[in-house]
């Protein structure tokens, strides 16, 4: 019973860090564990508003990427180190279908061993600078979620 009520908190989380990302960077924004292949994603909307998205055969690639991430995230957390934050611009992107934007990437670690990916995607001409200290920061701040709920624990 713990386990699965540990598995649905950590959906939550990853779900509220998503929304959370895209707001703040006003882009498309990934969480998710990638050993459950449980992704997800916000800021689909936000990403096309954009002028660098109006083509339609863009706009598909992108969203197939999405409702295929399963299966190419190992591509993705081959390229990245652990607790590192990178940033892939257009053909540096290990996603072929996503090599019209920009992302930036971090791993992290719970733990409990699970390994999890957060990432901001957007336009070649995003604001990296603020978008990477805020994947950063989301990243620590799940590591300190995770400790404080386990402080909690009887």
């Amino acid at each position: 019973m713990e386990i699965m009520k540990l598995q649905a908190q950590n959906a939550r989380l990853s779900r509220s860090v998503a929304k959370l990302l895209s707001l703040a960077s006003q882009c498309l924004a990934l969480s998710g564990l990638v050993d459950r292949r449980e992704f997800y994603d916000f800021g689909m909307h936000t990403l096309l508003k954009g002028e660098s998205f109006k083509k339609l055969d863009e706009i598909s690639r992108i969203s197939a990427a999405l409702d295929f991430l399963d299966l190419k995230i190992e591509k993705l957390t081959r390229a990245i180190e652990d607790d590192e934050v990178k940033i892939f611009i257009g053909e540096e992107n290990p996603i072929e279908e996503m090599r019209q934007c920009s992302m930036i990437v971090s791993p992290y670690l719970l733990e409990s061993g699970e390994r999890g990916i957060l990432a901001v995607i957007g336009p070649k001409r995003m604001r990296y600078g603020r978008n990477r200290n805020l994947v950063d920061f989301m990243r620590k701040l799940i590591k300190k979620k995770e400790k404080f709920f386990k402080k909690e624990e009887p």
